[in-house]
């Protein structure tokens, strides 16, 4: 690593208007891959009447179709795979709880891709892999496993030289976790703030604060959920750095917060703007500007060596409100880009109705 706060400093602190150029060319050749790989896609954009050509500037993606987890459902399982099978390495789905679910195909390329950006999680947090003389972190891995980006959570600490425990217990048993944080000496967790008893933070604070507290952890990163307000204040206050990690199986990775930002407001989420497009929409899904509060619709630009993606995800809306941001400047010295206060929005209705024959 060039520099212990980053992976890769040049993209992690490009310019926004450098982030844009670069958005620019790598959304056009997504759409161009979409288009040509993939019936789904092809049928919603000559339905609509756009094409490659029709990207002058990052603007004119408003005139495509948004993509809904509805689509996904509708064309389970193959309906967006974009590649050969022999070229897919991994499949993942949602649950299907509230019905069918939906499928996620990942090559090679992708696989990496998400690991590689996941990567830049660690040392924004300053945790870092051991030196000759032990002076590092080791990671305890309490997200549940089966998530496509929580597996590459893991997988990019690793990359980095970072130790990892994946949790080998019941989510049912914290006293086993609380064990295996003294006797490994861990020294930043991977976690859920809440869910599952046991499994999250709230579960072992519940069990044992002190044990949390009084220990050598000093790194909580927090997905899958926000965390409340006043365990993060808490935490906070008995000297533990707390940072989340904003992401989702359909997309990887969004953004991340670093125990290096400063001058913007809390809540904040600098986006990894060189692999996600980020928009904001209204109701009736008509763009807004940033510094106003909307959907959020995000597109994955994929890696630096462009090779298409087993799902293109192009224009999804993910289901969170959220405020885009350009500027202020970070004291971290990242692109300022960002997403702030993401909140889940469950009802959806009057934008479905506007979306629904799209795909």
């Amino acid at each position: 690593m060039e520099d212990m706060k980053y992976v890769n400093k040049d993209l992690e602190t490009m310019s926004l208007d450098k982030v844009k150029e670069l958005q620019l060319e790598k959304l056009r050749k997504m759409v161009k891959f979409a288009y040509e790989n993939n019936e789904v896609y092809k049928e919603a954009f000559d339905k609509k009447g756009v094409k490659t050509e029709t990207l002058d500037s990052l603007d004119d993606l408003a005139k495509f179709p948004i993509l809904t987890k509805e689509h996904l459902v509708k064309h389970f399982p193959y309906g967006f795979l974009s590649m050969p099978k022999n070229q897919i390495k991994k499949i993942y789905m949602s649950g299907g709880t509230t019905g069918k679910p939906i499928a996620i195909f990942y090559s090679a390329a992708d696989n990496n891709e998400i690991i590689d950006v996941a990567s830049r999680i660690y040392p924004a947090a300053g945790v870092l892999p051991p030196d000759e003389n032990n002076k590092g972190d080791v990671l305890y891995h309490l997200l549940p496993m089966g998530s496509h980006i929580v597996n590459c959570f893991m997988d990019a600490a690793s990359t980095l030289g970072i130790p990892v425990i994946p949790a080998h217990f019941s989510y049912n048993e914290p006293e086993k976790h609380l064990e295996v944080i003294k006797d490994f000496g861990v020294t930043a967790l991977n976690i859920a703030p809440v869910g599952k008893k046991g499994s999250n933070l709230q579960g072992l604070l519940e069990v044992d604060e002190e044990r949390i507290i009084d220990n050598n952890i000093k790194t909580i990163l927090y997905a899958g959920a926000p965390m409340p307000i006043d365990m993060m204040k808490d935490l906070m206050k008995k000297g533990k750095t707390v940072l989340g990690v904003y992401g989702g199986t359909e997309i990887g990775g969004i953004g991340i917060q670093s125990k290096y930002c400063s001058g913007i407001p809390p809540g904040t989420f600098h986006v990894w703007g060189d692999r996600t497009l980020v928009e904001i929409v209204d109701d009736d899904g008509k763009p807004l500007k940033p510094g106003q509060r909307g959907y959020m619709i995000v597109t994955a630009l994929g890696g630096d060596e462009f090779a298409g993606r087993a799902t293109p995800i192009i224009r999804y809306r993910t289901g969170d409100e959220v405020t885009l941001m350009e500027g202020p400047e970070c004291g971290c010295g990242r692109t300022p880009l960002y997403v702030s206060k993401p909140k889940r929005i469950e009802d959806f209705s009057r934008m479905d109705k506007s979306c629904a024959g799209e795909f």
